[in-house]
């Protein structure tokens, strides 16, 4: 990602596989997430989270946390759109509500969110 030069970095779930974190100082936020992109953090490249099946397995709370406390870190909530560039819209949705086996209690709110965007 240094030698492409991208100007961020989008994770589309599984942040932290194969459990999720249970913290906002899980050990797992060093070992997983901050030290393998160190070099992207030190150049001030912004990760733009969405949680995934694993990340649900921990807690998705915590990641709120690291993204108050990390600017870098963009995460303000299961899901979220933006406006990139005044050109492009991202609409970061968390698909754990396509999953049967652990069924999200918040789906048909974020269904009627993302029919009013």
């Amino acid at each position: 990602m240094e030698k492409l030069g991208c100007t961020q970095v989008r994770i589309p779930g599984d942040v932290i596989y194969e459990f999720g974190i249970r913290s906002e100082s899980d050990p797992q936020l060093e070992e997983k997430f901050f030290t393998p992109y160190a070099n992207l953090f030190q150049r001030r490249i912004p990760f733009f989270l969405t949680m995934g099946n694993h990340d649900h397995l921990g807690r998705v709370g915590p990641w709120v946390q690291v993204s108050e406390k990390n600017p870098l870190v963009i995460f303000p909530g299961l899901y979220y759109s933006e406006l990139w560039n005044n050109q492009v819209c991202f609409f970061n949705f968390d698909s754990q509500m396509f999953v049967t086996f652990f069924p999200d209690p918040d789906a048909e709110k974020q269904k009627r969110w993302l029919a009013i965007r």
